[in-house]
């Protein structure tokens, strides 16, 4: 998704999720891991416009930000 977004690969994350509460209950038992590897800075799970995914026979809507980093002059 980082990619077809247009991401760099160094570019921190907002991930907004739209999930089942199986999925939600693995992510947020894996959070920090994920996070640290997806660069994310926040996730949080409601309604959304995304892209649909099929995880494991969950449906899952997922949705990117980049986080625009504010440069101190």
């Amino acid at each position: 998704m980082r990619r077809d977004l247009g991401f760099y690969v160094t570019d921190r994350i907002e991930i907004e999720m739209q999930t089942t509460d199986r999925v939600k209950q693995a992510l947020e038992a894996y959070q920090d891991l994920i996070m640290h590897e997806v660069l994310g800075v926040s996730l949080e799970f409601g309604a959304c416009d995304g892209q649909k995914w099929d995880i494991n026979g969950e449906s899952t809507v997922i949705s990117l930000k980049a986080v625009v980093s504010k440069e101190i002059s």
